[in-house]
């Protein structure tokens, strides 16, 4: 117990003993003290319940003790009791106090919940209200104390009783030891709210929401509450992380196994269920860090159509088996701005990915605009986001429950979409924190249109100018000796706007249908003008093909170096196969969505043989991740010490790290692992892998501590190290 919590006890002995007869002595405090720790340090309810009847039975000498508690039904039970000298029982399945089978505790404890107040007797037959009761028990000296809350609500009582009479010092005693248990008991509750809630899903988020509300709340305890609420949710993060992480990693391990098809199938759906459980905590956690005020923002400066392409990349594959998901970016949006680009990008996933998710059929639209409605300073603009879609749609009472946290327009145990109704909420709280607006118009059976609005600010800088210079480059080499005649073939509008955006200054035609397409080729063959590029939007390979093939069979001389640029999503099969082939017919390129400027001009700049020497363009996040994929070379040789103290995730690790010949030596805690690093000389292990968070010895801790040993051993070759929460290494 800290020393805070030390002086609220001596201060709460003090108050309730002024005026009184009895003090207690340091000896009472003492104990006091000392069992309050023993209950704080046990989070299960029912040994907290259990050890909290032990003490008020070996302290007040009972005969008959008991602790009643709460139900989630709003109805009381009997969660232990002790006869003396009997052990302690729990009773694990809801004992209602109706079945209590002595009158005078029954009568008792009902007053007591009812009333709020304590009630105590030498003999209880001398109060009228007890008397008839009191004549039908030989245990009449009773002491009930209710249990609070820190809102002051009613959860629980603790009742004793004897042959003889308790004394005043018991009392006293029993009673500021029940108000420090409260706290213990509160969180013991908590803890077992999210036990229940964990084994029922969103049970369990309700549950901790309101507890979490709750404590945020009170007035006296609101710091102290938040510190709680962070290490809680810091402590679950990681014990929920630990178990899911090692699931993960071990299919990972089984997937590089001989596996037939259908196990194949299997093993990849295991492993995307816990990514879904992953995100479900990472929205847990966002939204608790959110309501904490715990999130700041990290503004810099990025291309904006890098912030809408990089969720296309992401959502496309999902997106292209059932629908057409595209975007367009205004000719007036400045190129790049001044913004906390990842929770833009989080907002946007979030809408984005809701729209693919409640739409079977049709389309799913984004655009990107400046909002003019609203006036903005100088170098400022309003950036507004619009997700349409052709999903479900939603209705006026559904739109009023949208951004509720852990709502769902769809409550219903038959309801055909799943989620923790978690998204919305934290991307409102997001676009508020960055100064916006978020909304949405929706009919139900015809689809929705959600938005946002951001202020930023109008990026420049040395490699904004370069970027923009280099992309103009590509439009001068790409006008000579004339510019470019290209169509541009897609069904849907925001890629033929943003195409033609795009292709500023070039002779393009756009169409919305293949026939259309081959209508004004065949225009061209008349019309003598050369047609450099087909630009087709289509899932299809077989329409590109036969495009290309509709071109060669015109024999027109406009046509004839004629090349369909073939823009598509690769897609897999369930059972992880890539559903388009690597074959391609003459005249046919392809290139995969979405389209991005630098990328498109500089493909059709190479297929055009125009050379031009531009600066390389600014990468977004996931072609970052992508290129560091592919350019990753081993550079761990040797051996490894690990220090974890999870079984399961240290045999995880070690066999991961097996997997590429290295020598493994495995240890349970930091203390172990230093010993195990002064055991060998110098540049033994090539490099340390530490948790975090262990027993005895953290990860951080065992990290400094050979660092200062290096110093004192003046040794040439320093251990790199790195402590982590468990998570599935990639070497």
């Amino acid at each position: 117990m800290d020393p805070a919590s030390q002086s609220q006890v001596y201060g709460s002995a003090i108050g309730m003993h002024e005026g009184q007869d009895s003090m207690l002595t340091a000896s009472d405090l003492a104990s006091i003290l000392k069992w309050s720790k023993d209950i704080s340090s046990d989070i299960n309810l029912s040994s907290a319940l259990q050890r909290l009847t032990e003490i008020a039975t070996e302290t007040s000498g009972s005969h008959n003790t008991c602790v009643v508690i709460a139900r989630e039904a709003g109805d009381y039970s009997v969660a232990t009791s002790m006869c003396a000298p009997d052990p302690c029982q729990v009773h694990e399945n809801p004992k209602s106090i109706r079945t209590i089978s002595d009158p005078l505790q029954k009568a008792i404890i009902q007053h007591t919940l009812n009333s709020k107040e304590k009630v105590y007797h030498a003999d209880a037959s001398t109060d009228s209200r007890f008397s008839a009761e009191a004549a039908q028990t030989v245990y009449r000296s009773v002491i009930c104390l209710p249990i609070f809350s820190n809102r002051g609500q009613t959860f629980g009582a603790v009742y004793v009783s004897s042959k003889y009479s308790f004394s005043q010092n018991t009392v006293t005693i029993l009673t500021l030891f029940c108000q420090q248990a409260s706290i213990s008991i509160s969180n013991a509750l908590l803890f077992r709210s999210v036990q229940a809630g964990a084994r029922e899903n969103l049970k369990m988020i309700a549950t901790q929401r309101e507890a979490l509300e709750a404590a945020r709340k009170s007035r006296e305890d609101a710091l102290k509450a938040t510190k709680i609420k962070s290490n809680f949710l810091a402590s679950m993060s990681h014990e929920l992380r630990t178990p899911f992480s090692s699931f993960y990693g071990l299919l990972d391990l089984l997937s590089g196994t001989e596996l037939n098809p259908g196990q194949s199938e299997i093993v990849q759906t295991a492993k995307q269920s816990c990514e879904l459980l992953l995100k479900i905590i990472d929205s847990i956690l966002d939204y608790s860090k959110l309501e904490a005020s715990a999130v700041k923002l990290e503004p810099s400066g990025f291309l904006v159509e890098n912030i809408i392409a990089d969720c296309m990349e992401l959502l496309l594959p999902m997106a292209a088996k059932k629908l057409d998901l595209s975007f367009n970016i205004e000719p007036n949006v400045p190129p790049w701005v001044y913004a906390d680009y990842a929770r833009i990008r989080q907002v946007l996933m979030n809408l984005i990915g809701n729209a693919v998710k409640f739409t079977a059929t049709g389309h799913v639209r984004v655009i990107c605009s400046v909002d003019t409605t609203v006036k903005s300073a100088s170098g400022e603009v309003n950036l507004r986001f619009e997700i349409h879609d052709t999903g479900i749609g939603l209705s006026a009472s559904d739109v009023d429950l949208l951004f509720v946290p852990f709502q769902q327009a769809d409550n219903s145990s038959t309801r055909r979409f799943g989620g923790t109704g978690l998204g919305l909420s934290i991307s409102r709280q997001l676009v508020k924190l960055m100064g916006g607006a978020i909304g949405v118009q929706s009919e139900l059976n015809h689809g929705s249109m959600f938005w946002f609005t951001i202020p930023v600010k109008i990026f420049q800088s040395e490699e904004s100018e370069m970027s923009l210079r280099d992309i103009e480059s590509l439009k001068v080499g790409l006008m000579k000796p004339r510019p470019l005649h290209v169509v541009v073939c897609s069904s849907s509008d925001a890629t033929l706007a943003f195409l033609e955006n795009m292709f500023d200054g070039f002779k393009v035609k756009l169409v919305s249908t293949i026939p259309a397409t081959q209508i004004y080729l065949q225009s061209l063959v008349h019309t003598g003008d050369t047609l450099d590029f087909v630009v087709l939007d289509d899932q299809s390979e077989t329409h590109a093909d036969e495009l290309a093939r509709f071109i060669r069979s015109l024999s027109s001389r406009p046509l004839h170096d004629t090349r369909v640029l073939h823009l598509y999503t690769p897609i897999t099969s369930g059972a992880g196969h890539d559903v388009f082939g690597n074959r391609s017919i003459l005249g046919v390129v392809k290139m995969t969505k979405p389209p991005r400027k630098a990328r498109m001009l500089q493909f059709l700049a190479s297929l055009k043989n125009v050379s031009i020497a531009i600066a390389p363009n600014p990468s977004s996040d996931v072609a970052k991740a992508m290129e560091a994929q592919a350019a990753a070379q081993r550079t761990l040789y040797g051996n490894v010490l690990v220090a974890e103290d999870n079984p399961i995730a240290q045999n995880l690790l070690v066999k991961q790290l097996e997997r590429y010949q290295l020598k493994v030596t495995a240890t349970s805690n930091g203390e172990e692992a230093i010993a195990a690093w002064e055991q060998h000389d110098p540049g033994y292990f090539s490099v340390a892998l530490f948790d975090h968070h262990m027993p005895i010895c953290d990860g951080v801790e065992a990290a400094k501590r050979i660092r200062v040993l290096e110093r004192k051993r003046k040794v040439p070759v320093i251990l790199p190290s790195m402590w982590f929460c468990f998570s599935p290494l990639r070497i």
